[in-house]
């Protein structure tokens, strides 16, 4: 909570970008990050299967609830996105190791999951 201000996991067709870290547009423009290259977190099929930001619980699923991934499902590759409030304490080649933890099994689910994200103004009529 004090290194990352907000996480996304996306489920993605494609990713946006082959490479292990890139700048997904959202960043604010500095010397620092105009180094990564830019492309969107998914190149096709963006959908988000999990959101948290600063002091949020953490999320568990119920029994027999999960999110269908790989196989014949449209998500092939899981893209997590960081976003920090600062990057001052990475300046000195500091590293970080915010993110998440990913169970799975290869049993079907009886009930798949699903996540609503509303951002600044969002509603849901």
């Amino acid at each position: 909570m004090n290194t990352a201000h907000h996480m996304l996991l996306y489920g993605c067709t494609k990713p946006g970008s082959n490479k292990p870290v890139w700048n997904c547009g959202e960043m604010a423009s500095t010397s620092e990050q105009e180094s990564y290259e830019t492309a969107s977190v998914c190149e096709s099929g963006s959908t988000i299967l999990y959101a948290w930001a600063r002091d949020a619980p953490k999320l568990e699923l119920p029994q027999d609830v999960g999110f269908k991934v790989g196989g014949h499902s449209p998500i092939q590759y899981l893209v997590l996105q960081v976003h920090y409030a600062t990057i001052d304490k990475f300046k000195d080649g500091s590293t970080d190791d915010s993110g998440v933890f990913l169970y799975y099994t290869e049993r079907p689910q009886s009930k798949l999951a699903g996540v609503y994200l509303l951002g600044t103004a969002g509603m849901i009529p």
